[in-house]
């Protein structure tokens, strides 16, 4: 019987790290990259136009004069948190098939032990 380890690392660490604990490297790389970048995106989405005002404010005590404050794309945010959170959910969701493909391996495999262990029980 598979570890459920893999589901606990892809849903409290990180997406991706299941997947390595489930030696599927590749798979793992892919959930990682892509969460990384998306959630890299959404952060920058944020506070680039934070940072922006904030050097806008800090120009408007020295000087007196400003220019116009940027906004906040609440759709970009949205869209970035959006592709977040579906390749989490992706990344967990390919770790428990992958777990349920092992317990049902896992299962088969006791299920031919046990003829097995009938057969030879039979012979004696």
């Amino acid at each position: 019987m598979p570890s459920r380890l893999a589901l606990y690392l892809s849903a409290l660490v990180y997406p991706g790290a299941g997947q390595f604990c489930q030696r599927r490297r590749l798979a793992g790389i892919f959930y990682a990259l892509f969460f990384s970048a998306a959630f890299i995106m959404l952060a920058v989405t944020i506070f680039r136009p934070i940072f922006a005002n904030l050097r806008i404010a800090m120009d408007l005590a020295e000087t007196g004069r400003a220019d116009e404050f940027h906004r906040i794309s609440f759709g970009a945010v949205f869209g970035w948190l959006g592709v977040s959170a579906a390749v989490y959910l992706a990344g967990l969701l390919d770790t428990w098939l992958a777990y349920r493909r092992g317990c049902r391996r896992g299962a088969s495999s006791a299920h031919a032990a046990l003829k097995d262990m009938e057969k030879s029980l039979e012979q004696k």
